[in-house]
């Protein structure tokens, strides 16, 4: 009998989890969970059953498992409910949570679930990016810049995600990904210096950020203002070669392609992983690691937060900086991968190499 799902959250992502759901075998989705009168519609449209409330849903106690993907800022209650109520295998899209109060929640409630608590983060499945960044486990240093066009985004009413109170803003929306990937290969690093800007939105909309890794500093951009026109999503990874020899780079902008090879799709392949966990009841990132990125994000909005001086939208070239102090030391291999450090309640994540 196939796996029955519930998806929680029908907007964009909601669909793309269910198109690639679809082509998984043996797993089925009986119904959606939306508040929107729109998306409920669809659901219907396309012959599932769809509620507005959890509560009101008759499938979810068959459930085999459940996928969130409200906006961020209704992940914990959602997550909350499932562990306590229905206690099955759970897909939340990245990140987990929003704040640093609902990391600790989240730790404690996860910390004895019998089930797996997968984080879909799909740059790990993306082969172009995490096969680049494995390849190269020694550089001398990183740079990645990830720029989205938001205007193709924009249909009418401002993104959910523009709400630096529900998305966490590009630090945890947008650079959230690069620096998932990289704290999965290369341990937890020291924040340093960030800077962040405020052109053409009524919000942060571009950040950059500076990183030490064991070995190697890093500097990781995270934009809502691409001058890109043609790709929704573009990113450029740079990676410095030691001895004299000369940088690596890259450049990713089909994340939005149609018609992909399965074996080339990062979405498919994440739910496939997922599946596996399910089968394995083991994920293949720790939800520490995953925390470990909140946690940081976090760092960088409050000290962001703080800072009061703007960059002028009449003036996209200026920007404020912000030293940011630290006590964390860069690659702490005595803490156990994904749980926090008892001195500081951060999560330590060592690197591999």
């Amino acid at each position: 009998m196939p796996r029955k799902g519930i998806i929680i959250g029908f907007g964009n992502m909601g669909r793309v989890h269910y198109d690639n759901c679809q082509k998984l075998k043996d797993v089925e989705i009986t119904a959606v969970i939306d508040s929107s009168d729109v998306a409920v519609g669809f659901a219907k449209s396309v012959g599932l059953s769809a509620y507005k409330l959890l509560d009101e849903c008759k499938e979810a106690s068959a459930a085999d498992f459940f996928v969130i993907c409200v906006p961020t800022d209704e992940h914990y209650k959602y997550l909350e409910i499932i562990i306590k109520q229905y206690k099955k295998p759970i897909f939340v899209e990245k990140p987990a949570v929003r704040t640093i109060e609902e990391v600790r929640a989240l730790e404690s409630l996860a910390r004895d679930y019998p089930f797996p608590i997968f984080v879909g983060e799909v740059e790990h499945y993306n082969p172009r990016m995490s096969e680049f960044l494995k390849l190269h486990e020694d550089p001398s240093y990183l740079k990645i810049s990830r720029m989205v066009n938001l205007p193709y985004f924009l249909k009418g009413a401002q993104p959910w995600f523009l709400e630096q109170k529900r998305s966490g803003g590009p630090a945890l929306d947008l650079m959230y990904h690069d620096l998932s990937c990289a704290i999965s290969i290369f341990g937890t690093p020291v924040l340093g210096k960030v800077t962040a800007t405020q052109t053409k939105y009524n919000c942060v909309d571009e950040v950059t950020a500076q990183f030490q890794f064991q070995h190697f500093n890093a500097e990781i951009k995270a934009s809502w203002v691409s001058e890109d026109t043609d790709h929704p999503i573009v990113t450029i990874i740079e990676v410095g070669k030691r001895y004299g020899a000369q940088p690596l780079k890259i450049r990713i902008d089909d994340y939005l392609l149609k018609d992909k090879l399965l074996s080339d799709d990062a979405y498919y392949l994440e739910l496939e992983a997922f599946i596996r966990a399910i089968e394995t009841n083991k994920v293949e990132h720790p939800l520490g690691e995953y925390l470990a990125v909140v946690q940081i994000a976090n760092h960088i909005n409050d000290k962001i937060q703080k800072q009061q001086q703007f960059a002028s939208s009449s003036n996209p070239i200026s920007a404020f900086q912000i030293p940011v102090q630290t006590n964390r030391t860069a690659h702490l291999t005595l803490v156990k991968s994904g749980t926090p450090d008892e001195d500081t309640k951060m999560y330590v994540v060592p690197g591999r190499g």
